[in-house]
Formats: C-alpha cells, structure tokens, sequence
C-alpha cells in the first residue's frame, strides 16, 4: 500500500526534526494565493522569526511512483531544507509595529478575482472588473531580493489606516520604488494543429489582438495560475452556425479551431 501524504508529512517531520532539534517543525495550512494553499512542513530555526514553509506533494509523489526512492527523496528534501534555511531573510519586525515604518515599502500585487475569493476576504483589496488589487510590504535584504509579507486585515486595523490610504500609500511607494514599464511578455501560443510554443509578444492591446486574429477576451479557467487570452468571436460564429442546417459542423469545427488562438500567460 502506498504511502499516504500524511504519513510522508510525519516521516518528514522526524527527518527535519532530527536534523534541526533546535527547531520548532509543524505540519500546517499554509494559505497562499493563487489558489496556491496547501498543507506541508513549516520549519521554525532557533533564533529566526521567519519560518521556512514548504509543500512536499511533488516530493510525496515520486515516492508514490517509486517507494523504493524514499531514502533519496528525503535526503533531497533535507538538502532542499537546509539550503532554504540558509537562505532565510532578516526581518526586522519593527517595521510591522509603525505604519510610518512600513508605507514607504508598500507594493502592490495584481491576481484574478476567482480562484482567490477565499483569501480576498482575510485581506484588504481593490477589485477592477475580473482582478484584484492586494498590497505587499517589501521586506527585501541585500540577499533577497523578492521578498515581501502580504497585508491582512488584522494587519491594516493594527496600523489604524483604511483601506482607501492603504492604497492611496501603496500607489505612491509603487511608483516612487518600483514605477511600472512597459516589456515583452513570454507567453505559450496555442495554434490549430500545432504543438504550443513559446514567443515573446507586446503588452499593448494591439499587440494582443494581432496575436489571436481580433477582438481578445481573458479567462481563468483553471486553478492554476494561468490566464487564456483568446479570440471569442469564433465561439459565438460557431453556436451561430451549429444552429443553421446548412453548415457542415465538421468544417466549422476546423473553422473554429484555425481562427481560435489562444496565449497562456
């Protein structure tokens, strides 16, 4: 019988346990947005007041695959784990005491409304059509440059703000830090009977729309993190057409999937 995932948890934790006594190793929610939450390892080092959180389901899974390979799995996951611990930023948590410590360090993150309502509602936001706008605080060293702490309610009451000024703040410091640019983005073009590929287009709608053949629209129908720019005036065409006799539905389905393209951001 194959290994459960709570057991490879368990088994996990003795592992880190014993190679770190001095920590506080626990198995827990770790909520994420994106859709990105998941129940995994968070490993808390003497000393630290960052914990390192990690997700062993891809890890669970090679041993599901192979049992054989669990004794190289968790020496994996221990390198993986000393290496993250290592690498662990210096936090001053002073900075989340005063809100004159914290404005200038705010960012701003942008993520689809769906598959986040759960967490949009433990967090202050700004929704525009289908996204989201939720704010960061940027708590970056001079060895880690990406990372930040999400702002909670419970955070943005401590600071006694609204969440009018939290934005107002996170807009200011979003363009005095990081102002915004215009690039290339890399994205996977899916053409009609061609494997996808990846290419680089521009950002500007006109490059969109020339990308798919007209007018886009933006979609997120999966739970990961992907979004589907594509062109639906084919789909309407096609349920136009498959309601009139006179076409054949074989050659509208070609039809449709030539003019269909779509690009996986």
């Amino acid at each position: 019988m194959a290994m459960s995932y709570e057991e490879f948890l368990d088994a996990a934790k003795d592992a880190a346990k014993t190679r770190h006594p001095e920590a506080d190793v626990t198995i827990q929610k770790v909520e994420k947005l994106q859709g990105e939450s998941y129940v995994g390892l968070s490993v808390s080092p003497e000393g630290q007041n960052t914990p390192v959180t990690m997700n062993l389901h891809d890890l669970h899974g090679q041993v599901v695959e192979n049992p054989k390979r669990l004794a190289a799995v968790m020496s994996e996951f221990l390198s993986s784990l000393d290496k993250a611990i290592s690498q662990i930023p210096q936090v001053d948590t002073k900075q989340f005491t005063e809100y004159e410590n914290v404005k200038g360090n705010l960012m701003m993150q942008v993520i689809p409304v769906e598959p986040n309502k759960e967490k949009l509602e433990q967090v202050p936001h700004k929704i525009i059509e289908d996204i989201a706008v939720v704010y960061r605080i940027d708590v970056s060293d001079s060895r880690h440059h990406n990372a930040s702490v999400l702002v909670t309610n419970q955070m943005m009451e401590h600071f006694g703000i609204t969440p009018e000024q939290l934005h107002q703040d996170a807009v200011a410091s979003q363009m005095a830090n990081r102002p915004p640019t215009l690039k290339n983005m890399s994205v996977l073009l899916v053409e009609p009977e061609k494997y996808p590929r990846p290419v680089e287009i521009g950002t500007d709608l006109e490059d969109l729309q020339k990308a798919v053949g007209g007018y886009i629209e933006v979609t997120y129908p999966f739970d990961e993190n992907v979004g589907l720019v594509m062109n639906p005036l084919p789909i309407i065409q096609n349920q136009i057409y498959c309601n009139s006799p006179q076409y054949d539905l074989d050659q509208i389905s070609r039809e449709l999937l030539y003019i269909q393209l779509a690009l996986a951001i």
